[in-house]
């Protein structure tokens, strides 16, 4: 193999971006990797102007003017950069100066890093650490808490059958009521400590959601809100457990429909997601990923609570448990896939749910 040919390998091969600017400040090389971490073409941007791609970005230039007038190897940590479509994100570069045989400058190379995947797996982990210590405390709480309230129920229940005034009766059925409500929300908690098993099949995303639908056609939270439909036919079954999507689907839609108050417009998208790839315990390699967006047009909420809502009984509703999307997040997981929810760009939330294609 050539050495012209090796280096281009072991520059596209690399994680990490590279890009070579001359002294010029024309760009005259970019690796596969930087095009990826900033959403470009390499064909777009090779023997232009490093301002084409920096957007006159002073910070990155003076560092590139600095090595190239003293030769000196810089580092800057924790940078802010912006990719194609203006999204802020964190980075890490090195400047090295490109020497000729006798040591003379003829450019830079600056090796850019992103730190994004880096943040999502600490944060995957302190998700993975705080959700076995919160297993392990409330499986013990729940079975705790059980063995009361089924005395409580059945005392309650006695007591209504001796008493003959409608009134007590009526106190004693909203006991016997808030019981029961203490006893859901107690099986719940059971239900993400020690989950059913998941059984998976072939299984159609788009068909889930139109049951969904369906269901929810006459719900009162339906009632002036606008569906918006933007499916992809074409996309391939999922390998997945369908009554344990359908309950996440449904969780997400209801959280949505409840979030706009009859009034604004829920859009349900799904698409090959190209760019979001993960490795699974049973897969090897990078397994491509479909994504069901869901999209409501709801009202502002701080960043604060979008960190929080996937913290077991964190909830901003009045009479909610905070579980709901704690055990839709553990539910993804299981399938191999991603949860997220982020901001829309107009108002509202989007939720992501990423599941891997299922694999001929």
């Amino acid at each position: 193999m050539k050495k012209e040919k090796l280096y281009e390998n072991i520059f596209s091969s690399l994680n990490d971006g590279v890009l070579v600017v001359s002294c010029d400040m024309e760009m005259i090389f970019m690796n596969p990797a930087l095009e990826h971490i900033f959403n470009i073409s390499a064909s777009h941007y090779i023997n232009k102007s490093l301002l084409d791609f920096s957007g006159g970005n002073t910070h990155l230039n003076n560092i590139i003017q600095k090595t190239l007038r003293t030769g000196e190897t810089i580092f800057d940590f924790e940078y802010n950069l912006f990719d194609k479509s203006c999204k802020n994100f964190p980075v890490d570069i090195t400047v090295l100066p490109l020497l000729e045989t006798n040591d003379s400058i003829t450019g830079v190379v600056i090796v850019v890093r992103d730190l994004r995947r880096g943040k999502e797996l600490k944060e995957r982990i302190r998700y993975q650490e705080g959700l076995a210590n919160m297993e392990t405390m409330a499986s013990g709480m729940a079975h705790e808490i059980k063995n009361p309230l089924g005395g409580i129920r059945g005392a309650a229940q006695l007591l209504r059958m001796e008493l003959e005034k409608k009134e007590f009766k009526e106190y004693l059925n909203v006991i016997i009521k808030e019981v029961d409500r203490i006893n859901h929300i107690v099986e719940n908690v059971l239900g993400f400590t020690k989950p059913k098993k998941t059984k998976f099949r072939s299984v159609n995303i788009h068909k889930i959601i139109k049951e969904i639908l369906l269901l929810q056609k006459e719900s009162p939270l339906m009632k002036k809100i606008k569906i918006k439909q933007e499916y992809d036919p074409s996309l391939p079954f999922v390998n997945a457990d369908e009554n344990k999507l359908k309950q996440v689907f449904l969780n997400l839609i209801q959280n949505s429909l409840e979030a706009m108050k009859n009034q604004g417009t829920l859009t349900l998208a799904t698409k090959l997601d190209a760019d979001f790839q993960i490795l699974t315990k049973k897969h090897k390699v990078p397994t491509r990923m479909l994504v069901l967006e869901i999209k409501d047009t709801g009202k502002e909420v701080p960043d604060e609570i979008i960190d929080k809502l996937f913290t077991p009984f964190f909830t901003t509703k009045s009479k909610g448990t905070g579980l709901g999307l704690f055990i839709s997040h553990k539910i993804i997981e299981e399938h191999g896939g991603r949860l997220k929810i982020v901001k829309n760009k107009d108002k509202g939330f989007i939720a992501k749910v990423y599941i891997p294609l299922k694999r001929t």
